[in-house]
């Protein structure tokens, strides 16, 4: 399903994913106002980081940049319904290539909540200078720091129109 739409200000953005091309249609319950947008799969477009957010540009959108719990868990639940029953990454728009260790979004915000993976065998980040660029499981939700060239499933982020 299409409910995890997400606020921030006044304008409201969906997290896209990986379906068939669908219209929704969603009310700012701030405004009352409804909106419109379109999604598209992805699901066949493997790509590296750096053509995951040229893709997400060329479409009018960005990467997905989870900025605190809530985007995080509502993007995790997305993702993870889609992939169900298995592990697929998909990449964030969230990468430590400016600067090692000083993660940024595409937008050149610093990121200040993270959800790395927490394992007494395999915790994240653990790529240092070689894995500069994250994903997230769609098993749980967890991020991993990858080579940036690797081939993954992307999630985009469009903000909607309002329909008057």
């Amino acid at each position: 399903t299409l409910d995890h739409i997400r606020e921030r200000r006044t304008t409201l953005t969906l997290t896209l994913t990986l379906t068939d091309r669908q219209t929704v249609r969603q009310t700012d319950k701030q405004t009352d106002r409804q909106t419109d947008s379109q999604t598209d799969s992805q699901t066949d477009r493997q790509t590296d980081y750096a053509g995951a957010s040229r893709k997400c540009l060329e479409r009018g959108g960005r990467m997905a940049m989870p900025r605190d719990r809530k985007e995080q868990e509502a993007l995790a639940d997305y993702v993870k319904s889609f992939f169900h029953p298995g592990n697929w990454p998909v990449w964030l728009g969230v990468n430590d290539l400016r600067s090692e260790g000083l993660y940024l979004f595409d937008d050149g915000t610093q990121v200040s909540y993270f959800q790395w993976r927490r394992h007494f065998l395999s915790s994240q980040p653990d790529g240092g200078k070689r894995e500069n660029c994250v994903a997230m499981s769609s098993d749980d939700g967890d991020w991993w720091d990858h080579y940036c060239d690797r081939n993954m499933n992307y999630v985009c982020d469009f903000v909607l129109g309002v329909v008057q």
